[in-house]
């Protein structure tokens, strides 16, 4: 009997936060934006200069920059600029992003203030004077998911 109650309670704490970490679309209709991220995620700013929300596992930080157009070619330089200048620790590659929905992005993986951090630079090529810095930091085991919202960016 106590090992039925055992093996419930597993059960019931996976699939709490498999619950807890169920992702859904979120709409930046500011920019004409949609992701994917998780639905337990509390809004801490969500303006024209900031969209910021997480949970007890990922932080999700998102500046538009509004100026010159910016050429595919100029993004590794400034996503490496912006790397170095919040302190991410990396290896200095900067990785493009192949199949990304509609925009050209470029990304670096790496770590700040110990923990994994993954930044991306979007620009969206119908509309090239807005850039998109995003920050996304999370725990170690949180990897999988990590990778499915900074896949999930497409222009709406």
């Amino acid at each position: 009997m106590k090992r039925k109650v055992f093996v419930f309670g597993i059960f019931c704490f996976f699939a709490a936060n498999a619950i807890g970490q169920s992702l859904k679309t979120w709409n930046w209709t500011t920019y004409k934006m949609q992701f994917k991220a998780p639905s337990n995620f509390k809004i801490d700013k969500n303006n024209a200069e900031i969209f910021d929300a997480g949970n007890d596992a990922l932080h999700l930080t998102i500046y538009p920059e509004k100026g010159e157009k910016i050429s595919e070619d100029e993004m590794t330089s400034l996503l490496r600029t912006w790397a170095r200048d919040n302190k991410l620790k990396f290896d200095g590659k900067v990785q493009k992003m192949e199949n990304l929905n509609g925009y050209w992005g470029v990304y670096v993986d790496g770590e700040a203030n110990g923990l994994p951090t993954s930044i991306l630079l979007l620009v969206d090529p119908d509309y090239p004077n807005i850039s998109f810095y995003v920050w996304l930091q999370y725990n170690a085991d949180q990897e999988d998911m990590a990778v499915k919202i900074l896949q999930s960016f497409i222009p709406s």
